[in-house]
């Protein structure tokens, strides 16, 4: 695939949830990306390209940062005159599993609890400074590998095709994804700790911070109860401490 025509996908991917409905779900918004591609690079007209957006308006749903792969699955058996409804519900149904676990139970609160540390570093900023940086470090670090997915996705399906799914078990994302999860968490851990730690100090923005690492550690499915003895436990050492 050459460069303008993944450069288009890329950036007509991110109106893929906007044309989302009850009925097809995301199927519009996957028209709407692949109908360049029909009609320019393929030079459908008439009845084919009827068919071919008939094909298209198909139910589909799909982790939108994954989506890229579908596509470049799509325009390749599109291309070779493959019928592509199969592997589309195939990649689809998996990669939503993949990208709703890589992206919305582990990356978010992993970049929460990343950029809340960055911001336990900086304790001495101003509460606007420390605010900025909070809100810049973890747009960075979920946009940076979600980016990188969603753009390399393209070309990665566009020439593996059928095969993408045996090169993504192999590529051990399951195991990839359990570290970071496991990482995540024990940073979070640690921030509870620590902005604990920080609130002897009497500094009214602390607690807001050590509120928000709370709620990372329930993005990673900690029950209200295991949060507040934790909370309890941790307040119970720094008094026994002498910090309170």
């Amino acid at each position: 695939m050459d460069l303008k025509n993944q450069v288009k996908l890329f950036l007509k991917s991110f109106f893929l949830p906007s044309f989302w409905n009850d009925q097809g779900m995301q199927n519009i918004g996957f028209l709407f990306c692949l109908d360049g591609w029909l009609t320019e690079r393929l030079k459908l007209d008439g009845a084919k390209l009827k068919e071919a957006r008939s094909r298209h308006l198909e139910f589909f749903n799909t982790h939108p940062v994954m989506s890229g792969m579908v596509l470049g699955v799509t325009c390749a058996f599109e291309e070779n005159r493959k019928a592509p409804q199969a592997i589309k519900r195939a990649l689809s149904s998996s990669l939503a599993a993949i990208g709703d676990r890589a992206f919305g139970s582990i990356l978010r609160p992993l970049g929460a609890a990343v950029s809340l540390s960055l911001c336990a570093l900086a304790s001495g900023w101003p509460l606007p400074c420390l605010a900025w940086l909070l809100g810049t470090s973890y747009l960075c670090l979920y946009n940076w590998p979600a980016l990188r997915i969603r753009w390399s996705g393209i070309a990665m399906g566009y020439g593996l095709q059928e095969k993408i799914v045996m090169t993504l078990s192999e590529k051990g994302w399951q195991r990839k994804m359990e570290l970071a999860r496991r990482f995540g968490f024990a940073v979070s851990i640690l921030l509870v700790m620590g902005f604990a730690w920080m609130t002897r100090r009497g500094d009214f923005a602390k607690p807001l911070f050590f509120v928000a690492a709370l709620f990372v550690l329930k993005r990673y499915y900690w029950s209200a109860a295991r949060i507040h003895a934790a909370a309890i436990m941790v307040a119970i050492l720094l008094g026994l401490g002498g910090y309170f």
